[in-house]
């Protein structure tokens, strides 16, 4: 074995493709037991699956699951839906050389199954990995190892947070609520107002299913509309601020920075505009 290999640190891994596919199963069709060199990602698109480690129990996957095999472990994979049912797969390694020889270990390993919900970055991402694996862009093994990069990043924010992803129904509209009203004051009590909550209720459904608070997520929607309007309207930053819902120039400023890394002065420099009021 290996001593010196490196530890990779899940939202570290820099993903390799080997192989990426997106397709319809017959009822009943089955692969195994079989065990793959490589990792792989089996997103469910469609239908019901089963797994099963060979020794092991039977572990059930729904649409929306994304599964996690580990190199060399033997295993049967089941279409289980009472019709056809869609799936897209994914070979890769996730590290450094190759994990059957020893080159990497994982800090912490990703776990089996893994709910994305109904979030459709996913369905997206696995397709538009599938396809560009099967076209002949001459930059085609750079995109597939870009996209399945950004799969794996959206799946270790799930396994970071898990509480955080696929907010409910009541959230989204809540969200829709704040971003209606980007350009005026809004506040957590108008929030509890217009959906009959108290405002420490609405602080903790934030908090669980969006990850930050209310006025977190109000600043960074703001922050995010300021930069459209400072980038691509030509607004100085004291108009960016003002038709954000910010009251005062500065302190706009201080937050841009904090969440855009950059003062927003800087995109006024860089389109060859530096208005006096910028900062």
């Amino acid at each position: 074995m290996n001593t010196d290999r490196t530890v990779v640190a899940l939202p570290d891994a820099v993903p390799t493709v080997r192989a990426a596919n997106y397709m319809p199963i017959a009822q009943g069709s089955e692969w195994g037991p079989r065990a793959i060199g490589d990792w792989e990602l089996i997103f469910v698109v469609r239908g019901e699956m089963a797994y099963r480690r060979i020794g092991g129990n039977i572990t059930k996957l729904y649409q929306g699951d994304v599964l996690c095999i580990t190199p060399g472990e033997e295993h049967c994979y089941t279409n289980t839906t009472d019709g056809e049912a869609v799936f897209s797969c994914i070979h890769l390694e996730i590290g450094p050389g190759r994990w059957r020889s020893g080159d990497y270990t994982l800090a912490s390993h990703p776990p089996l199954v893994t709910s994305t919900g109904s979030d459709p970055v996913f369905p997206y991402l696995f397709k538009h990995c599938s396809d560009t694996f099967e076209g002949y862009d001459p930059y085609r093994s750079r995109l597939v190892n870009v996209i399945a990069h950004e799969i794996w990043l959206h799946l270790a924010s799930i396994w970071k947070s898990p509480a955080t992803q696929a907010p409910s129904p009541r959230t989204r509209r809540m969200q829709e609520f704040l971003r209606e009203r980007l350009e005026q004051p809004v506040s957590r009590q108008d929030l509890a107002e217009a959906f009959h909550l108290s405002p420490e209720r609405v602080n903790a459904i934030f908090k669980r299913e969006v990850g930050v608070s209310p006025g977190a997520f109000v600043q960074r929607e703001r922050v995010i509309l300021a930069y459209e309007k400072l980038a691509y309207e030509g607004l100085s930053v004291k108009e960016a601020a003002y038709s954000t819902g910010f009251t005062d120039p500065f302190h706009f400023s201080k937050v841009f920075k904090k969440i855009m890394g950059i003062p927003p002065s800087h995109l006024l420099q860089c389109s060859g505009r530096c208005p006096k009021d910028s900062r």
